[in-house]
């Protein structure tokens, strides 16, 4: 008839798959290629490990030779100790970065480098802490040379160091920071006593008294004569100080001073040794 439109048959057949049947293909292909998948790792891992344990184990990896450089107060015995390390060892079995940080942990070692040279060196290289000066703040305590506290003293530690005392923890130079005025008047001192030819060197200072007023006083030659500096232009007052010991010396029957005082460099007051007197009497004030 017309007027009617004919109606055609749908010709396009649903893809194979896009039902429930083969949305469950798909998913079960995914879980079995993540299951694959994790498998594979999980067998790649155990190679690693099982190559990991074979190689750690492995005789041509023992330590053969275990060197120790920068090591001078310490024995070889303690930095081994220290880094946790019993010879034989492999030595692609030692943590290196592990060992660092335990050697660091000894108040000796100032700092530390472990390295391996295959197939069996070991090397552990320090550099140990230089004790400098005691400080005396209730409690003894050593400083090294940048000025920094690195330990309470003991009775195993140098005892013919100058003994600093006076200051207080509040003057004391901290890592990465400054101390006080006074505090940096006596490593100045110090590290003057350090320099060759020094007029003062510090093996001859015995103590540094810190006076908040009057400045630093030396005790030197076992406490028996004291030099007293005040706390500026210390280079300016040793240098005098080394003019006037030169000129002394070559004075006939000089026999050293008790005092010498330069807090004031344009009065310098010396208190010799008198003919009577005994310089083995005087004792620190």
């Amino acid at each position: 008839m017309l007027g009617t439109k004919r109606v055609r048959p749908n010709r396009k057949r649903p893809r194979s798959g896009t039902g429930a049947k083969g949305r469950g293909r798909r998913g079960l292909r995914g879980a079995l290629m993540a299951t694959g998948g994790l498998a594979g790792l999980i067998c790649l891992s155990l190679c690693f490990v099982l190559a990991y344990d074979v190689v750690t184990q492995c005789d041509f990896f023992k330590s053969r030779q275990i060197r120790i450089i920068g090591a001078d107060r310490l024995s070889k015995p303690e930095v081994l100790r220290q880094a946790g390390i019993v010879p034989p060892v492999n030595i692609l079995a030692v943590n290196l970065n592990l060992v660092r940080k335990r050697l660091l942990r000894h108040p000796w070692i100032a700092a530390a480098e472990v390295t391996r040279e295959l197939p069996s060196t070991l090397t552990i290289r320090i550099r140990e802490q230089h004790p400098l000066a005691v400080l005396d703040l209730g409690g003894k305590f050593l400083i090294n040379t940048r000025g920094v506290v690195f330990k309470a003293w003991e009775k195993s530690d140098p005892d013919d160091l100058p003994l600093v005392t006076g200051l207080s923890f509040s003057d004391i130079r901290l890592p990465h920071s400054s101390g006080s005025s006074a505090f940096d008047a006596v490593m100045t001192t110090l590290e003057l006593g350090r320099e060759k030819g020094a007029v003062l060197p510090d093996r001859q200072i015995s103590r540094i008294q810190v006076d908040p007023d009057l400045g630093l006083t030396l005790y030197v030659s076992g406490g028996r004569r004291t030099v007293k500096l005040g706390y500026r232009h210390l280079k300016e007052k040793l240098r005098i100080l080394g003019t006037l010991l030169c000129r002394f010396d070559q004075q006939p029957g000089w026999r050293g001073f008790t005092t010498i005082d330069l807090a004031n460099p344009r009065r310098v007051v010396v208190n010799p040794i008198r003919q009577n007197d005994s310089a083995g009497e005087f004792k620190e004030g």
